[in-house]
């Protein structure tokens, strides 16, 4: 038995020997990191420090705690991390990509594919020389809930080619596609905290799971924008219409051309749009002809209101002084057909620029709700027989209002920091998620400091959430809010929540 053994070990022996020595050769992958090729011999702990790590099955790259300060010379390029395919970066702990040796041009990051990065660790990294960029891709780069990714690419002579993110396909974050057209940078935002400028890769501020440090250069989405100039990107918000869709076309930045492509579904038509700023100026529009509109980007964000209706189906508003036409008939058509301002506004008249009263806002949150019952409230100026006594009753008892005191000011014009409160303890009832407002700054607008305490954290979520925003450098936190704004934001936040 034990020469039968020993013959199968001395037949094994010599096959072995007969292979080429290629075959016991470590698999080599097409990915290097800090210089060094992964890979099957090093890819478990590519450094020898148990940082760093590659699971060549599902182009999985995990960083835990490492520091990656040398890079793989590609063309005139140095990369930190360079891959020839997709690439899944795992976060665990803190990881520094710093490249930033004088003479030489860095990439943090390159993939000829997609990048997708998740984890709960924090990402760092700074690339420095001409045509510098933190990281780039030719697919789609992605960050997931969770992941912290601050990003830098400073350029020298050739600095309008530098850049923080270039994703050739598009920015997504936490599963929400950002930027979809070529190489796409995002809002630009002062961190009073740190006190530093900051590029924000999300679509509306909200919880930023990227964030682009801002040195001495801006971030900028192609090489032909001169580098002297102070560039933000802002959003076109278009609210849904269930009877067609809207495509806009162009890079939102100001001054530049933006274009509408409206189009109806089987069975409907295309009646026309209303498009504003956040200051609820209306915006100046061309007619392109076919359904296709342009206007000028101006700086700051614009709505866009688009009218489809069923073919053969016309409903005129009671109101003889609304122009649906302006910013704010979508919001009023809203207002009337969902019944929440019958029985506060009476006649043919809306009154779209008069103040709103503490009374209307609560009565029309009142009516969106369903009407609930609720014990009575006590206040000395709501009497029975006032349309919005039922609604102050149940805004008492939910702690949406609670008034002041003995009474609730039900005539009083309603300020714009004491409507985002509402809505903000509105949107708690409701059981939204009002966390946005955590990670809002709103310290940039020149009147911040004039809002009541009471009313910050609710303002930080009307800012953060875009349920509200400012003309670009003010709040107006004791400003009144004007009928045809209630109803706007109050349609917005029934669509939000």
């Amino acid at each position: 038995m034990k020469k039968k053994v020993l013959s199968i070990i001395m037949i094994l022996c010599m096959l072995l020997a007969a292979l080429p020595a290629t075959a016991f050769s470590a698999v080599k992958y097409n990915i290097w990191v800090g210089g060094v090729q992964v890979t099957s011999a090093n890819a478990e702990d590519v450094f020898r420090d148990g940082t760093v790590s590659y699971d060549g099955n599902t182009n999985t790259l995990t960083l835990n705690e490492a520091e990656i300060l040398e890079g793989l010379k590609v063309g005139d390029i140095y990369c930190g991390i360079y891959t020839l395919s997709d690439l899944k970066i795992e976060l665990k702990g803190k990881t520094r990509i710093y490249l930033e040796e004088e003479d030489k041009c860095y990439n943090g990051i390159k993939a000829l594919g997609d990048i997708e990065i998740k984890g709960n660790g924090e990402l760092h990294v700074r690339a420095r020389g001409d045509y510098a960029k933190g990281i780039w891709t030719d697919g789609e780069f992605s960050v997931g809930f969770g992941a912290l990714v601050y990003s830098s690419g400073l350029g020298g002579e050739k600095a309008g080619d530098s850049g923080a993110v270039w994703a050739k396909e598009g920015i997504i974050i936490a599963d929400g596609m950002v930027e979809s057209f070529e190489y796409a940078k995002v809002i630009e935002y002062y961190d009073e905290n740190e006190k530093a400028d900051f590029y924000v890769f999300s679509a509306d501020k909200k919880s930023p799971s990227l964030r682009a440090y801002i040195e001495k250069t801006p971030v900028y989405y192609s090489g032909d924008v001169n580098p002297n100039d102070a560039v933000t990107m802002h959003k076109v918000l278009v609210m849904s219409s269930d009877n067609g869709t809207v495509k806009t076309i162009g890079i939102p930045l100001g001054g530049s051309e933006v274009r509408l492509e409206f189009a109806p579904k089987k069975g409907s038509e295309f009646k026309g749009f209303t498009i504003w700023d956040t200051t609820f100026k209306t915006v100046e529009v061309k007619d392109r002809g076919n359904n296709v509109y342009s206007f000028t980007m101006p700086k700051n964000s614009v709505y866009v209101n688009a009218e489809f209706v069923k073919v053969g189906e016309t409903n005129p508003l009671p109101y003889t002084d609304v122009n649906e036409a302006e910013w704010y008939g979508k919001a009023i058509r809203y207002a009337y057909e969902n019944g929440l301002v019958e029985g506060a506004i009476t006649g043919d008249k809306f009154g779209p620029g008069e103040n709103a009263s503490r009374a209307m806002i609560i009565y029309m949150l009142w009516k969106a709700e369903g009407m609930p019952l609720a014990a009575d409230a006590g206040f000395s100026d709501v009497k029975v027989g006032d349309y919005f006594k039922a609604a102050v009753d149940w805004a008492k008892e939910s702690g949406i209002s609670v008034g002041y005191g003995s009474t609730f000011g039900a005539y009083d014009n309603v300020t714009r920091e004491q409507m985002v409160t509402i809505l903000y303890r509105y949107a708690i009832y409701k059981g939204a998620d009002v966390s946005v407002g955590l990670n809002t700054n709103i310290l940039s607008y020149n009147d911040a400091f004039g809002i009541s305490e009471y009313a910050i954290p609710a303002m930080q979520w009307a800012c953060g959430s875009g349920v509200i925003s400012g003309d670009g450098a003010n709040l107006f936190p004791q400003g009144y809010t004007t009928k045809a704004q209630l109803a706007q934001v109050i349609m917005m936040l029934e669509e939000k929540i």
